[in-house]
């Protein structure tokens, strides 16, 4: 099998992330009260608005909340109690397709009663955001709220327990993070010249491609026919004649290929990348590729594996377009497998989004 380390200078071009700075949610949920302050449980409804923007891990939370309420006394009317809070939130990292997060805060409470008095708050709570898609999910929240005064009940402060479900929407994207750009390629029109090429003679002429030089004696065999050891190989099962490095697996590409939200419609800021890989097909008919999509962790594993196929296709689409024979050109998606970064971080996360493609020297 011919290895070397042929895909990683065949391309390069910027990286984009895709994050938002601000959520908003509306929430409806039932406001339980201490039991002895002659005050009936009640519907809540509000907002909430967080703000991601800050680089620290506890971002900003404004909470807008209002119900209706009643004395348990006989005739009571019903009044109005309004409360906001500014709270802390963080959200932890998502645990299968939940992303746990704590809260904590300070707010006042207004009680439209003239006999009754007003009081600040505190706050802490629990939650759970379960995600369809990168600008969507479902929000539960499980929030107690402790009186800093007396304002119910003369002789004592009172809490609540709040019980809050929602529609959690982001948006507001970030400014988008751009990998290092190769000075070789700072120009698209370059990526033609072989003077950008290490060795322009790999790229061009594929009757270079040397077999490895490392000699050995097939004393443990190969199965997969791609000339590295069964002993060594930690891709044993790879497609026969796939470019591979020493350890036995696919060499890979990132071609860098920019979608917008939850679409697999490429940016036109890719093209030129995906034309100059169709190029290098064209111009090394003995090769075929695969082309593979990725997603980061956000969202679920259904729709992740999904989204990551339909990218695969519409690159795998654009490069048969530019003269590929359709036989050539393979395309799959593998949803949020196989990450390269940690999905912990922003960046993480933007680096795991990608499009990668694999060559193999067809018999």
């Amino acid at each position: 099998m011919k290895k070397l380390l042929l895909l990683p200078i065949l391309l390069a071009a910027t990286l984009v992330a895709s994050e938002y700075n601000y959520e908003i949610t509306p929430v409806v949920g039932y406001n339980l009260t201490e039991g002895n302050i002659g005050l009936d449980n009640h519907v809540i409804m509000g907002g909430e608005f967080q703000y991601n923007g800050f680089d620290s891990f506890i971002n900003p939370e404004l909470s807008i909340l209002c119900s209706n309420a009643n004395y348990t006394t006989p005739h009571s009317k019903d009044f109005k109690i309004y409360r906001v809070a500014l709270n802390g939130v963080y959200d932890f990292q998502q645990v299968g397709s939940i992303i746990p997060l704590l809260k904590a805060g300070i707010g006042y409470e207004d009680i439209q009663q003239s006999h009754k008095g007003n009081s600040p708050f505190m706050d802490f709570g629990i939650g759970a955001k379960i995600p369809f898609s990168d600008t969507i999910a479902l929000k539960f929240e499980a929030i107690y709220m402790l009186n800093c005064s007396n304002s119910i009940d003369n002789n004592r402060k009172n809490s609540n327990l709040t019980l809050l479900a929602g529609l959690n929407i982001a948006f507001g994207e970030k400014a988008k993070i751009q990998a290092p750009k190769p000075s070789l390629h700072q120009k698209t029109t370059e990526i033609h010249k072989p003077t950008i090429v290490q060795k322009p003679t790999i790229v061009q002429k594929p009757t270079i491609v040397q077999k490895s030089p490392i000699i050995y004696k097939p004393i443990d065999g190969d199965d997969d026919k791609d000339g590295i050891l069964n002993s060594k190989d930690k891709c044993p099962k790879t497609r026969p004649g796939k470019l591979v490095y020493n350890d036995g697996c696919p060499q890979s590409l990132n071609l860098n290929v920019n979608f917008p939200n939850d679409s697999a419609i490429i940016d036109p800021s890719s093209y030129e990348r995906i034309k100059s890989y169709a190029k290098f097909l064209r111009a090394h008919s003995s090769y075929s590729t695969d082309i593979i999509g990725y997603t980061s962790n956000t969202g679920s594993t259904q729709y992740n594996k999904k989204l990551s196929k339909e990218r695969a296709i519409a690159v795998q689409k654009m490069i048969i377009n530019e003269n590929v024979p359709e036989s050539k050109v393979r395309a799959q998606g593998k949803g949020h497998l196989n990450p390269i970064s940690s999905n912990k971080t922003i960046e993480g996360r933007a680096t795991n989004r990608r499009i990668e493609a694999e060559i193999t020297k067809d018999k």
